[in-house]
């Protein structure tokens, strides 16, 4: 599984909602940091669809930035 970074190397791994720690931890050791980008495909249990884009948004600007 791991075995496409020799080929295409990563640095982030981008999920849908929170992962395993156990799939953060491994991503970790081989240097791929992991953030959540909610698509949102559900009423949130706060805030709205726009506040839900707006941390997206602002947590892949962060990444961009670094």
């Amino acid at each position: 599984m791991f075995s496409y970074l020799k080929d295409y190397p990563a640095k982030w791994m981008i999920w849908e909602g929170k992962p395993l720690n156990e799939a953060m931890n491994k991503l970790n050791s081989l240097g791929v940091k992991s953030i959540v980008f909610d698509p949102c495909g559900n009423v949130p249990e706060q805030g709205d669809f726009s506040t839900i884009m707006d941390r997206n948004v602002e947590t892949l600007r962060n990444v961009f930035q670094r």
